[in-house]
This record gives structure tokens, sequence and C-alpha cells, in this order.
């Protein structure tokens, strides 16, 4: 909950009145109940995404992209999340890294909003590029 709520506490309340009205008077809340009310943790396996690319795992990163994308996470979803994980992260790369990977998340952003590529291979392609900046 705490990383689909992504540290606003207000989303966080919320998501929880929310679980609490659809169980009800259960006594247990189920790991099912929370995942069919706030949707796949999109945050966590983006984090997991940039952690494989800064290792170069080209099958890792474009594996855990995929299930991103087939358990249906937008592009805004992923791209927003990266651009969290490098903000958050600035201090483990070098500035020339963080500079080129905010243009290359800028450029895949801007390719899916005017349609010269789909969600899918904009975010692929992305992939990709990013694997060759670290």
């Amino acid at each position: 909950l705490v990383d689909n709520a992504g540290g606003d506490l207000s989303v966080l309340a919320n998501c929880i009145e929310t679980i609490a009205v659809y169980t009800d008077k259960r006594k247990t809340i189920e790991l099912s109940d929370v995942e069919k009310l706030t949707g796949p943790n999109v945050h966590s396996d983006v984090f997991r995404l940039f952690d494989a690319l800064m290792l170069k795992d080209k099958s890792k990163s474009l594996a855990i992209l995929n299930g991103l994308l087939n358990e249906g996470a937008s592009s805004a979803q992923i791209l927003g999340a990266l651009t969290y994980k490098i903000i958050a992260d600035k201090n483990r790369v070098k500035a020339s890294f963080f500079s080129s990977f905010l243009k290359q998340l800028q450029k895949a952003d801007s390719d899916i909003k005017a349609g010269r590529q789909n969600q899918r291979l904009a975010l692929e392609l992305l992939a990709v590029r990013l694997l060759t900046l670290f």
C-alpha cells in the first residue's frame, strides 16, 4: 500500500478506508483484497527494472518491463516511477548519466504522446537505450 500511495499519506489513508469498506466486517484482509483494489504495484516493479538496467541485465530488464505492460501498467506510470527512482538515486550515478537518463525518458514520453511509437515499442527501445548508458 505504501508503495502504491507513493508516500502520500492522504492517498494511503484513502486506500485503507476503501479496503475497510470493501472487506466490511471480515476480521482478516487478504492480499488479494488489497491487489484487487489498488492494482499492480508499479513502483516496486519499476524499481526492480531500474536495478536490472543498472546491472546491464538486458533479459531481466525486458522481462520486468513486459510483465508491467502485461499487468496493464501505463507508460505514464512506468516513466513516472523511473523518473522518481533516478531522482531519488541521483547520488548513485554520475551527473552526465543523470542528465542523459532524463533525456531518454523525455524522448520516450514524447514519442508515445506524439504517436510516433506505440507504448510497448517506445518503452522497449527506452530500456535498450538505457542499458547502453550504464
